[in-house]
């Protein structure tokens, strides 16, 4: 909310709306203006994160996503699982994918007790 009243461009959507929007605009061709509809602003909440678990694909956009905004912007993460359980959202922390999302959100130096070695 403060993000708002200070202006600063922020964008609510939840993950399953952005991953649907996602998907079609895929299929019409116009992916990189949607993908930049989500990337740009200083501020995202995503909501309902990780509340049904991503296909292969939906964790590729997910990534794509997190990494676009890595270093740049801010993310808000509204979820229904703590942050130990995100991996098992994300194909049980089996999937190279998957790790690759957890560490856009909070890099292995930031989180070593929660990355397997």
């Amino acid at each position: 909310m403060e993000a708002c009243k200070q202006y600063f461009n922020t964008k609510y959507v939840r993950l399953p709306d952005l991953l649907i929007d996602l998907e079609t605009a895929w299929t019409d061709g116009n992916y990189k203006k949607v993908m930049a509809k989500y990337a740009n602003p200083v501020v995202l909440i995503l909501d309902e994160w990780l509340l049904l678990k991503p296909t292969n694909s939906e964790q590729r956009d997910i990534f794509e996503l997190l990494h676009r905004r890595r270093k740049k912007s801010s993310t808000i993460f509204c979820s229904q699982y703590a942050f130990e359980e995100w991996d098992e959202q994300l194909d049980g922390g089996d999937s190279p994918l998957a790790d690759a999302i957890i560490d856009c959100i909070c890099p292995r130096q930031l989180s070593n007790k929660y990355h397997k070695h």
